[in-house]
């Protein structure tokens, strides 16, 4: 069993941060209606009438109330619930000490890899994270700033949208100030509001367990998890700075397209 041996290697007392999004009522009372994933996404602090930076909404639990609650909470289940869960960029390292040895060693991306990416693990940031849910979800349209390397260690399937910097990214309406690392726009629903959104083009990727993804460091993408849990491992690597600076020179302060990134 997958949970209990997982449950075991990180321990019932630990506590974890867990995300929650509002799960759609429709989808609760009609199993046909299950198609639309449920949408994780940032939010202003209440009172702040939309000013300062946005961040996900998330609760402290302990692993035990959170494996024993998160089939509950997943968006397909039939029991009256409100919120769907979502374990997501759990520091492996600092929080999950019990699940390390097991993320080490559990096939890791081959070491080749992982120097090609980046030599070094981020000192100021989690160095592998876990992510951890079910049913089916999506996260907001974001770029992260570390080199990254996905791969899905067990259940359904996850799929990236990834879009380039150098030909996608000046479409996406990017203001850090207000959005940090993230794009107030939702790709499989755009709103008239961003009408130069439509020009940025996807490239597409689906994982399966066993698989691992390159996710370069300031591609902007979302990730879409189908129905059956899934548990994946992020392994993060520093950036070169060069690197960093031309893609920042590409999508940021175009004044001539409307949609540029304010950074």
């Amino acid at each position: 069993d997958v949970d209990s041996n997982l449950l075991d290697a990180i321990g019932e007392g630990t506590h974890m941060p867990v995300r929650v999004a509002e799960v759609n009522g429709a989808c609760l009372s009609n199993r046909t209606m299950s198609a639309n994933p449920t949408h994780f996404e940032r939010s202003a602090a209440p009172g702040s009438q939309g000013k300062g930076r946005s961040a996900y909404q998330e609760k402290n639990m302990t692993a035990l109330d959170f494996f024993q609650g998160y089939g509950m909470h997943s968006g397909q289940s039939d029991a009256n619930v409100s919120e769907h869960w979502y374990a997501a960029q759990v520091d492996v390292v600092s929080l999950l000490p019990g699940l390390l040895q097991y993320a080490v060693g559990s096939s890791p991306p081959k070491r080749q890899i992982l120097d090609a990416v980046g030599p070094t693990p981020p000192l100021s940031y989690h160095p592998i994270t876990l992510y951890f849910g079910a049913g089916k979800r999506s996260t907001q349209l974001h770029y992260d700033s570390l080199e990254n390397v996905v791969c899905l260690a067990s259940g359904g399937l996850k799929t990236f949208s990834l879009y380039d910097p150098a030909t996608s990214a000046k479409y996406l309406y990017a203001d850090r100030s207000v959005y940090g690392n993230g794009s107030p726009v939702i790709p499989s629903h755009p709103s008239p509001d961003h009408p130069l959104a439509k020009y940025a083009l996807a490239s597409h990727a689906t994982l399966r367990p066993g698989d691992c993804l390159y996710l370069p460091v300031y591609w902007y993408h979302t990730v879409t998890s189908s129905d059956e849990r899934s548990i994946s491992i992020n392994w993060w690597r520093n950036a070169d700075h060069g690197k960093m600076k031309t893609l920042e020179n590409l999508f940021c302060g175009r004044e001539s397209y409307g949609a540029e990134a304010k950074c």
